[in-house]
């Protein structure tokens, strides 16, 4: 009798380990691959930079004013200039609003983001079409809506595959996805209404993971500070639940909030107390799909309606609020002389009759 287990003991014996490796492989992956296929993913790594779109008005933009005069100059500028052109600049790395671009060649550079990046954009009529970028100094630029008679909000947005990079140190290669979004509410003089105005590109190809604005009033591409927004994050056109959104904001301040079951998390912008009122928010967000091994970053830059706008109302108010009060004094006084001096012609007519009665 042979000492050696034959061969379909070894066989045997062989299926029991693969079995045992799947089973163990089932029990570590089966929340996340059939709960939802996608779970968070922390933002940012430190092998990834984030993409985000600034205005050229943002970046160049002259030093606001609280002075109500300059405030409605500026205003009329701008009704002036409606119609014309918008120009993104396209910023990344992995501080946002600092406009530090990483030296270091393993991280994105111009030319890689030139020549991998795709952008597209959303009409107010829906329609979604490809756009390309142009050299600027020292970031790629976008010129949007020029010249279009379509007012309403367009979806501006950028999509990136940077390539496979064991970015979690498991041993395993996954493609990374990187993608931008930004609002623009285009307004032309006698230009057409657009009918269709969305604040997702439910374009799952392009832009599988997105964040977006679900309130009803959302029509002009920001935010207003001290209002509460309600906002998703769907993935593959589905909620992306249980998910961690971080947040940050021009003048430092920084927040994560989850999303609920729908997807959905709430968030009230505030107003910059540095920075004379100017404040942006970035909405940045990940998820890991394990079946397709891939990681998805992507970003929402919102600008805040802040101080500028609450502190010419205020000033407005307070102006009118002195010179009401001004006003009411003059009519008090005014009311007190006159009823003083109805009391004395009262007094000297009837001192006038009694003089005449005694004589």
């Amino acid at each position: 009798m042979s000492i050696y287990p034959n061969l379909k003991t070894i066989k045997i014996i062989t299926l029991i380990a693969v079995a045992l490796c799947f089973f163990s492989l089932l029990l570590k992956y089966f929340p996340e691959v059939f709960s939802g296929r996608a779970n968070a993913s922390a933002i940012p790594p430190e092998q990834v930079d984030l993409l985000w779109w600034e205005l050229q008005e943002d970046i160049n933009g002259d030093e606001v004013s609280d002075n109500w005069k300059d405030i409605r100059q500026s205003r009329l500028r701008q009704q002036i200039a409606r119609g014309e052109s918008e120009i993104l600049f396209l910023h990344w790395g992995s501080i946002p609003f600092r406009n530090t671009i990483p030296k270091n060649k393993d991280r994105l550079n111009q030319k890689t983001i030139l020549n991998r990046a795709k952008v597209w954009i959303r009409d107010a009529d829906g329609r979604i079409s490809q756009s390309a970028f142009r050299h600027g100094k020292e970031r790629p630029c976008l010129t949007v809506v020029k010249d279009v008679e379509l007012n309403g909000l367009y979806l501006i947005g950028l999509h990136l595959d940077i390539g496979e990079i064991d970015i979690d140190s498991d041993g395993i290669t996954e493609m990374v996805r990187l993608s931008a979004k930004h609002y623009i509410y285009h307004s032309k003089t006698g230009g057409r209404q657009g009918n269709r105005p969305a604040a997702f590109f439910n374009d799952s190809d392009n832009f599988p993971l997105e964040i977006g604005c679900l309130d009803s009033w959302f029509r002009y591409a920001n935010q207003r500070a001290y209002r509460e927004y309600e906002m998703k994050v769907i993935y593959d056109g589905k909620p992306l639940t249980d998910t961690q959104v971080n947040i940050f904001s021009q003048s430092g301040w920084q927040k994560t909030v989850t999303t609920d079951s729908s997807g959905k998390f709430l968030i009230t912008p505030f107003g910059g107390m540095e920075n004379d009122g100017r404040e942006k928010y970035l909405y940045a967000a990940a998820c890991h799909d394990l079946l397709k091994g891939e990681y998805h970053y992507t970003t929402l830059v919102m600008n805040v309606n802040t101080y500028p706008e609450w502190r010419s109302k205020s000033s407005g108010f307070a102006l009118w609020m002195i010179l009401g009060t001004g006003l009411l004094v003059i009519i008090i006084i005014a009311g007190i002389y006159r009823k003083k001096k109805h009391a004395r012609d009262a007094i000297l007519q009837f001192e006038n009759r009694e003089s005449k009665r005694d004589n």
